[in-house]
C-alpha cells in the first residue's frame, strides 16, 4: 500500500511559532513552516529509546493476566483543571481554541523541566485535540500533534498510548508498513494494563485492516472478558472483536456480544463504526444486533417484586373519600353530640386500615426477597437506567431501575424494577453498574436485588 502522512521516515512536528505541520526527516534539521515562514530546527528521533524499554517480564502469562486485572476498572482521568474543557468525555466544541492554548504552554512547560502535573495535562491535552482533529480529518495536524506530544513526553505509559495512535492511523489509511514500525515500539508484553492494552487494541486493529481476524480473536479473545481491557477502549475493541468472530464463521456470538455493547453504551457501537468506515465492521452482526435489540427492548419484563405502591394508593384514595362524605351526611341526618366521638372514631380506624395495608405490603415484599435468595436463580443485573419515582417509603425514595439480566448458560432478558435505594447509596449505582439478583425461574418478574447471592 502507499505511503501517507504517518510514513515513519518522516517527522512532523507543530511549528514552535504558529502551530502548523512541519515536515522534516527522521534525521530532523532546519526546516521553513509553509505558513509564517518561521525557520524551525527538528530534533533528530530517537525510537529505539522505546524498544529499549520493553518490559522483559518474568512473569508467566497467566501471572502477567492477573496483574492486568487488578488494573481494570481504573482508568486514566484528565486532572480536575481540563474538566472544564470537556463536555461527555471529549473536548467542547466551543473549547478547541482554549485547549490548544494550553496544549502549546504544556509543551513549553515540559521541554524546560515542569513536573509530573504539566506532562499529565499534557498527554490529555493531546488526547482531546485529537478527537477533535480526527473528526475534522486534519491527517497532517494529527501526526503533528502527536509526535510532537512524543518529543516531550517522557512517561512511558503516555508514549505507548500516543505510539499506538499512530500505528492505528496508519493501518486506517492502508499503510501497513509504518503500521507496524509504530506497532514495533509497542510494548507486547507489559504488565501495565494501558501500555498493554495500547499494544493489543493496536495490533488488532493492523490485523483487521489486513483481514487477518483469527490474530484479532488470539489479541483479543473470543469472549468479552477474555483479556482485560482498558476501560477507554472497552468498547471499541469490543467492535473489533465481534467483527473478526462475525469473519471466522461465529455469527451469532458476534451479534450477542454486539448487544451487551449496545446496552452498555447506547449508540457508541455505531458510531465506532461508522468513524472507522475504511475497515468495513460489523456489516453482518451489527444490522442484527439492532433488530434484535428493538425485539429484546420491546420484551421488556415488569417486576411484580417490591412494594405495591399502587395497590397503598387505593385504600388512602378512599379514605380520602369516605370520611368528608360521612361527615358532612353525619351531621345533617345525626345528633351532631354523636358525631363528635364518632367521626375521630372513623379517622384511626381508616387510618389503621391504611397501615394495615403499608406493613402486609412490605411484608409480603419482605417474604418475596427472603423466598427468591432461597430458591431464586443467581444472576447479574446491569443498571442500563435508573430514575425516582416519586414515592419515598420510610423517607427513602422508590427508584425505577432498567437491567439487563444475564444468567450463565441462558439467555439475557430486560427489566423494569422498582426498588427503595437509601439515598446514601444512589452515588454508588451510576449506570453501567452491575448488582446481583435473584429471580424465580418460573416466573421472571419475580426477581429481587440481594446483597449477596
Amino acid at each position: 500500500m502507499g505511503k501517507t502522512v504517518f510514513d515513519q521516515a518522516l517527522r512532523v512536528l507543530a511549528c514552535e511559532s504558529c502551530g502548523a505541520p512541519v515536515q522534516g526527516t527522521i534525521a530532523g534539521g532546519r526546516v521553513r513552516c509553509d505558513y509564517c515562514n518561521a525557520i524551525n530546527m527538528l530534533p533528530a528521533r530517537n525510537d529505539e529509546r522505546d524498544r529499549a524499554t520493553h518490559h522483559q517480564s518474568k512473569l508467566s502469562e497467566g501471572e502477567r493476566y492477573q496483574r492486568l486485572r487488578a488494573q481494570d476498572n481504573k482508568p486514566l482521568l484528565p486532572p480536575a483543571s481540563l474538566q472544564s474543557l470537556m463536555s461527555q468525555g471529549q473536548l467542547a466544541q466551543g473549547a478547541v481554541a482554549e485547549a490548544t492554548k494550553q496544549w502549546q504552554q504544556a509543551c513549553s512547560e515540559v521541554a524546560k523541566g515542569a513536573s509530573f502535573g504539566a506532562s499529565e495535562r499534557l498527554f490529555f491535552l493531546s488526547i482531546m485535540l485529537y478527537g477533535h482533529l480526527s473528526e475534522q480529518g486534519e491527517e497532517l495536524k494529527v501526526r503533528a500533534l502527536i509526535e510532537t506530544s512524543l518529543q516531550h513526553l517522557e512517561d512511558q505509559t503516555f508514549r505507548a498510548v500516543l505510539h499506538g495512535m499512530l500505528c492505528r492511523n496508519a493501518a486506517r489509511l492502508g499503510d501497513y508498513e509504518a503500521a507496524a514500525y509504530w506497532l514495533s515500539l509497542c510494548d507486547p508484553s507489559s504488565d501495565n494494563l494501558q501500555v498493554d492494552t495500547s499494544y493489543r487494541f493496536s495490533a488488532a486493529y493492523l490485523a483487521t485492516a489486513k483481514r487477518e481476524f483469527d490474530a484479532v480473536i488470539r489479541l483479543l479473545g473470543s469472549r468479552i472478558d477474555d483479556v482485560p481491557i482498558a476501560d477507554t477502549n472497552d468498547f471499541v475493541c469490543g467492535v473489533l472483536r465481534a467483527n473478526a468472530l462475525e469473519h471466522t464463521g461465529q455469527l451469532d456470538l458476534a451479534v450477542e456480544q454486539l448487544m451487551q455493547w449496545s446496552a452498555k453504551s447506547g449508540p457508541a457501537v455505531e458510531k465506532i463504526v461508522a468513524a472507522n468506515a475504511s475497515l468495513k465492521l460489523c456489516v453482518k452482526s451489527l444490522p442484527r444486533a439492532v433488530s434484535r435489540a428493538a425485539d429484546f427492548e420491546a420484551a421488556v419484563i415488569q417486576t411484580k417484586s417490591g412494594i405495591k405502591v399502587g395497590r397503598l394508593m387505593l385504600p388512602i384514595m378512599l379514605s380520602g373519600l369516605v370520611i368528608p362524605i360521612v361527615a358532612s351526611v353525619g351531621f345533617t341526618a345525626f345528633d351532631p353530640m354523636m358525631m363528635t366521638w364518632l367521626l375521630p372514631v372513623l379517622i384511626v380506624g381508616v387510618t389503621g386500615f391504611i397501615l394495615v395495608s403499608v406493613f402486609r405490603s412490605i411484608g409480603a415484599a419482605g417474604r418475596t426477597r427472603a423466598h427468591l435468595e432461597q430458591i431464586g436463580v443467581a444472576a447479574t443485573g446491569t443498571i442500563l437506567a435508573i430514575e425516582g419515582t416519586g414515592t419515598r417509603i420510610n423517607n427513602q425514595p422508590q427508584m425505577k431501575l432498567r437491567m439487563r439480566i444475564e444468567t450463565p448458560g441462558k439467555p439475557a432478558f430486560l427489566v423494569e424494577h422498582r426498588e427503595v435505594i437509601p439515598t446514601h447509596q444512589l452515588a454508588q449505582l451510576p449506570v453501567g453498574t452491575q448488582v446481583n439478583v435473584r429471580y424465580d425461574p418460573n416466573d421472571r418478574a419475580m426477581l429481587a436485588i440481594v446483597r449477596n447471592s
